[in-house]
């Protein structure tokens, strides 16, 4: 079992850190996101995804069942460790099941309440399943239009003083990422009420309004946001550069991660000195870890996988 356990969390190590010791919670995040990857690509794998994930943002993934476990290459000794039960660990989980959107992960968002938790986790845990709830529900809307309606009504919506400003500042950066430049009054009035330094609120307001033009550039988000990125740019808007980064990791898509190697390719192409080439070497460097990170599951734990499952039903 040890050999198992060893080889297990070898494979997924392969898939999330390049050469230095992986953040704390990274491993399950990891494995959560290949959970709903796998219910998305076999919907009959729905019902044990969200046992999974609903177990361990309860905090009792020990209640995992040995067949939900196993459908998924998760080790039970593993699920009763500490890991699990990080809060961290456990915000990932609801942010997950938010991600699934299933039937059943939406009703048990609904019934989710802030007295279920501890003081010390009340905060974290309480507006992660809020935010949860409501990307399920947003994703279920395919028309642009309601979307945006969805999303500025959250924005007055008053839930608690909890949950309330993490919540609102969700729905806003999902607004400023739509590209509907009619959500920019909004979006002011919120920041305006949220915020009371008359530059911040400028500064806040100005780099949504620029995200939102990059969004209309083109009707494909992926094309639009690697309109940002080019070693041509002079001078670097590095907090518009470091967005356009990181929303195309999070796509976690071929044509995304495209456009993400180009650019790391262009930086690297500079001359050696140059003051270009210097100032991007964070983007190319963040790249580089993004590329060794794309470690497909299938190919590097496939047999580790079998093995898995096949001890875990002895």
């Amino acid at each position: 079992m040890k050999r198992l356990a060893s080889l297990f969390a070898l494979c997924i190590f392969a898939g999330i850190c390049v050469q230095s010791k992986p953040a704390p919670g990274s491993v399950q995040v990891a494995q959560f996101e290949r959970i709903v990857q796998q219910a998305q690509q076999d919907p009959s794998l729905g019902q044990k995804a969200l046992e999974v994930l609903r177990s361990v943002a309860e905090g009792h993934a020990e209640h995992v069942s040995r067949d939900a476990a196993s459908r998924f290459a998760l080790m039970q000794s593993e699920l009763q460790g500490p890991s699990f039960k990080f809060t961290t660990v456990r915000l990932h989980a609801f942010r997950t099941i938010g991600k699934l959107g299933t039937a059943a992960a939406i009703a048990f968002l609904e019934q989710v309440t802030p007295d279920q938790f501890r003081q010390d986790e009340v905060y974290q845990l309480w507006p992660a399943a809020q935010i949860a709830l409501r990307e399920a529900l947003l994703n279920r809307i395919s028309d642009p239009r309601r979307k945006t309606e969805f999303l500025e009504k959250t924005l007055t919506e008053r839930r608690d003083a909890i949950a309330d400003g993490t919540v609102d500042s969700w729905a806003v950066e999902e607004l400023c990422n739509s590209g509907t430049l009619n959500s920019l009054p909004a979006v002011q009035r919120w920041i305006e009420e949220s915020f009371s330094t008359p530059n911040v609120q400028v500064d806040k307001v100005s780099f949504c309004e620029q995200r939102m033009r990059v969004m209309m550039r083109d009707s494909d988000a992926v094309a639009a946001i690697a309109s940002v990125l080019s070693v041509s740019n002079n001078p670097i808007d590095r907090r518009l550069t470091q967005w356009a980064v990181n929303q195309l990791e999070a796509m976690k898509a071929s044509r995304a991660d495209e456009a993400l190697y180009r650019f790391e390719a262009e930086i690297l192409s500079l001359p050696d000195g140059s003051v270009q080439k210097d100032a991007l070497r964070t983007y190319s460097v963040q790249i580089r870890d993004i590329r060794i990170g794309r470690v497909s599951w299938p190919v590097q734990c496939r047999g580790a996988e079998a093995q898995i499952r096949e001890q875990e039903r002895k």
